[in-house]
């Protein structure tokens, strides 16, 4: 079979042959596939995907159900110039690869629930923050136990700027340092034995084995006698999500360790820290309980009563202006309602014909606060940018005029009171009538 082969046109992506550059551009020159003109100047390119669900459900004991699921998601986009150098120079008459660049987005499920409730809102200082910036320390004399180049004869010195114990081109703000210590903070794991590798941080530090979330929900206690004498119906729920990105990285073309190690200066950018293999943007990781917990129940008497508890929180790791970006919110939600059985139209739709139906009217109270802090990594400062309260109540009354036709009422106020002086209180209210028509299917 002739050019380009089977392996290409079923889409082989790595093992041709047995040469270094081991990929089909290489292969292709191999077999005299390309044509050896200089001027020829395309880039080679070669894109990668995958996309990772697991989904488990379980029934420990009768009416509590657990589902757990995972997720991770991986695109890479390689590029390199693959070019002939025509008949004089160096490398004449040679194919040489230039520029090689690789971009790419991460992201996986983790837990960071360890840290979820350590620090609370309108408090300028947090045990989190303080305990990410002591990580970098021992990341930085991890980097440095591992790569072979600082710990060396004469040259593997803590940085003699700081007096802190960071070691030579692992500073403060290295790129290198940060991701690794922001991780292990936020995620309640130990600053030596978190990744180090920043698209690699599932379970046991593989990107292939995203950390399970999980989903419960339990039916059974409106069985006990003492509460089904007045309880209908009683559901517990619970669920819990965090998931961690890594967005627009890409190579480093200024990174390159492979150079004499007396030339070692050679390899520090301007803040004394070497050349990330990466370069890396936004490091960010999302958490929420939705909810945290929830409790619904129905009485015999057809009245509805709802408790609900939820949480989120948004870490973003800025590279750039080495600063913690903290989003968080709290939200409380009461609700209430109830049915009455049979409700008669004061007119009739149709000649001769009443409609009687159920009446179903609710009623739900919600509390929500939400803060803004930026936390500055150099400075070591913390600062509320945003937050604010929210009050809000939801009325709704639902009838249904035939099995097709619903008519629902519904009025819905809300109140935000600003945190902070350059914002101002605001209103809301919005009522109204809508008509529901629901076609059979």
């Amino acid at each position: 079979f002739g050019a380009p082969g089977y392996g290409f046109l079923f889409g082989q992506q790595d093992d041709w042959g047995d040469s270094d550059t081991n990929h089909f551009a290489n292969w292709a020159m191999l077999n005299n596939w390309l044509m050896a003109n200089d001027s020829i100047n395309t880039q080679f390119s070669r894109t990668f995907s995958e996309n990772m669900n697991f989904r488990a459900s379980v029934e420990p004991i009768k009416d509590l159900r657990i589902e757990l699921t995972a997720i991770m998601t991986n695109s890479l986009n390689n590029t390199e110039y693959y070019r002939y150098q025509g008949d004089t120079g160096r490398y004449a008459g040679q194919w040489l690869t230039e520029s090689p660049t690789q971009q790419g987005n991460y992201s996986t499920s983790i837990i960071s629930i360890q840290t979820s409730f350590i620090d609370g809102f309108n408090s300028s200082d947090s045990k989190v923050f303080d305990t990410f910036l002591d990580n970098r320390v021992t990341i930085s004399q991890r980097l440095s136990e591992g790569d072979g180049i600082s710990v060396n004869d004469g040259i593997a010195h803590a940085n003699d700027t700081t007096g802190q114990g960071y070691m030579k081109g692992y500073g403060a703000t290295s790129k290198e340092v940060l991701v690794p210590a922001f991780l292990a903070a936020y995620t309640g794991t130990s600053a030596k034995d978190v990744s180090l590798d920043p698209t690699s941080v599932g379970y046991k530090n593989s990107k292939y084995l995203p950390i399970p979330n999980w989903s419960i929900r339990y039916n059974g206690l409106s069985k006990i006698p003492a509460l089904k004498k007045y309880v209908r119906k009683i559901s517990l729920n619970h669920k819990y999500q965090s998931t961690y990105s890594l967005s627009g990285f890409s190579t480093n073309l200024d990174f390159d360790r492979s150079r004499d190690r007396q030339d070692i200066e050679q390899m520090l950018d301007q803040s004394a820290n070497y050349e990330s293999e990466l370069v890396l943007n936004t490091i960010t990781i999302s958490e929420k309980f939705s909810p945290l917990i929830n409790i619904d129940m129905t009485f015999q008497n057809s009245f509805l009563a709802k408790l609900e508890i939820r949480k989120d929180r948004t870490l973003s790791l800025n590279i750039a202006n080495t600063q913690v970006t903290e989003t968080k919110g709290m939200e409380y939600v009461l609700g209430m309602g109830y049915e009455i059985k049979k409700v008669k139209l004061p007119f009739q739709l149709r000649e001769g014909v009443d409609v009687i139906s159920p009446l179903k009217i609710r009623a739900d109270l919600s509390y929500r606060r939400n803060e803004t802090i930026i936390r500055k990594i150099i400075e070591e400062t913390n600062q509320t940018t945003s937050g604010q309260d929210i009050i809000s109540i939801k009325v709704t009354a639902d009838y249904n005029l035939s099995k097709a036709l619903r008519l629902r009422g519904f009025a819905d106020y809300g109140m935000t009171i600003p945190k902070i002086s350059t914002t101002f209180k605001r209103w809301t209210l919005n009522a109204g009538v809508s008509i529901l028509f629901t076609l059979a299917g």
